[in-house]
């Protein structure tokens, strides 16, 4: 059997009262799961437990609470102690999952045996890694789990740029320029320095380096080149993806650290999107990094439609988020994350259910799902969204290394005071306060065991502490939603 191969019969599992799973020598009988329109007709949607996985983001917890608060049972697989979603006391089991090193087929496997035991409980992608072990192991994970997911081809194109980026081309969906070096030669005539770029490994999912670097010069180029070559994807992924070894080059566009925009929402396989909210990111931990501080955005028609096109285009449908970037009013498409995302409280609390959609629609509740919902942002819509734990650590560490004065700092802090009225935290809720604790003791843990890139991290975005955005007129942010399902026609 081979690295990307698995069984799901070598064992059961039990349970040994810690929350921990652990293997047992008890062979497994075949599970038979009712087909989703007999289960449609025996339970309600909430019935059916619910698996998440990577619960040290921000947009699992998010996704915790809102089922939880909905009757579902929340299970959480993690490999780590400092996860706050696995702290959260909405969380009812938590399981000791492998860490992501290991590879997909091992993923794949431990879901297996975890299904044995725990069998029927909706699964669905919350990272990259997520998405490509629920695609490529759909149907045997279906014998255990409710799902809903593309097909492999669809997510392959989504998640490898190379493919988006054809994708994007064939359709006309402007994007940053790209190139794909097949040498070292070929990149170093790239980096000619007439071009301002960007090195970025080709996928993202099972892989332990950066998510790119923007390039000095040749020299420079060449070691990011290296760099990211040596730190190499978990095992099996290059075993079916040969092409991923090879970064790619991109154009840089300086509106990315601050001024990404993205759509996110829900896409039926017709291509119909429903729920449609957009925001644009304010700041980020690196110059390719995650996203700390979000400001509601309008709904723009074109990228909406962009957003449509591709994924019809693959095969896709699910939740998605969606990033671009604007040139001179042009929305270029860098980014395609075809699973949950880091923002997820942010589009609930502006009322989209899209947990509770995903959880319906992996029990063939399909029908009526634009009824669970309304389209229209609620009265009391947020309109800024900030993992504050992660702000006042990165802030408070780029003023103690001098990158930030004092006076910016304090701009920052003023902002965020001025917006708290209308403004929802990543991790902090009063009535479950202890993933916020334990999400700044991760922040600091990770910052620390890894100096040399938290430094250059704090380098790269020196610039953006230092020119805080300008408290948004909070009314004019607060527009009506669109028609989504008429825009989002194709």
């Amino acid at each position: 059997m081979s690295s990307t191969e698995i069984s799901f019969d070598a064992c059961a599992l039990s349970d040994n009262g810690s929350g921990q799973i652990h293997p047992t020598r008890k062979r497994a009988s075949a599970l038979m799961l009712p087909p989703p329109a007999e289960l449609s007709s025996m339970s309600s949607a909430a019935d059916v437990p619910v698996l998440l996985t990577m619960p040290h983001y921000a947009g699992t917890l998010a996704t915790a609470r809102h089922l939880a608060a909905r009757g579902v049972e929340v299970a959480i697989a993690s490999d780590r102690v400092l996860a706050a979603a696995a702290w959260s006391r909405y969380v009812v089991r938590r399981a000791k999952s492998p860490p992501v090193v290991r590879g997909p087929a091992e993923m794949a496997a431990w879901l297996g045996r975890y299904g044995n035991r725990h069998e029927g409980a909706v699964l669905y992608p919350t990272s990259d890694d997520m998405a490509w072990v629920v695609a490529r192991y759909a149907e045997k994970l279906r014998q255990r789990f409710r799902l809903y997911v593309p097909p492999l081809e669809a997510m392959r194109s989504l998640l490898d740029k190379s493919v988006l980026y054809e994708v994007c081309t064939k359709l006309g969906v402007p994007a940053p320029k790209s190139w794909f070096p097949r040498s070292e030669s070929e990149l170093a005539d790239l980096c000619d320095g007439k071009r301002s770029l960007l090195l970025k490994p080709r996928a993202q999912m099972f892989y332990p380096g950066g998510k790119g670097e923007r390039i000095v010069d040749r020299e420079h180029g060449l070691r990011t080149w290296r760099l990211y070559r040596s730190n190499r994807y978990a095992p099996g992924v290059l075993e079916e993806q040969p092409s991923l070894d090879l970064p790619f080059v991109q154009e840089y566009e300086p509106t990315a650290t601050q001024g990404t925009y993205s759509i996110s929402g829900f896409v039926e396989p017709s291509g119909r999107i429903l729920g449609a909210r957009a925001s644009t990111k304010l700041l980020q931990t690196a110059r390719v990094g995650i996203g700390m501080c979000f400001l509601a955005s309008e709904v723009e028609p074109t990228p909406l439609r962009h957003v449509a096109e591709v994924a019809k285009s693959v095969g896709y449908y699910g939740a998605f988020e969606v990033e671009f970037v604007n040139r001179n009013g042009t929305y270029l498409m860098i980014d395609f994350n075809p699973r949950y995302y880091g923002q997820m409280g942010f589009d609930i609390a502006r009322g989209v259910p899209l947990p509770w959609l995903i959880h319906n629609a992996a029990q063939g509740r399909t029908g009526g799902l634009d009824q669970l919902f309304s389209n229209e942002l609620p009265a009391d819509a947020p309109t800024f969204y900030c993992d504050r734990v992660a702000l006042t650590w990165w802030l408070g560490m780029a003023v103690a290394s001098g990158g930030v004065g004092r006076r910016d700092a304090l701009r920052w802090y003023r902002m965020l005071e001025e917006l708290s009225a209308h403004s929802i935290d990543a991790s902090w809720k009063r009535e479950d306060p202890l993933p916020s604790l334990i999400g700044a003791a991760a922040v600091a843990w990770h910052s620390l065991r890894n100096p040399f890139s938290f430094v250059r991290s704090l380098r790269n975005i020196r610039d953006a502490y230092q020119q805080p955005i300008a408290p948004p007129g909070l009314e004019a942010a607060r527009r009506p939603a669109h028609d989504i399902a008429e825009l989002s026609e194709t």
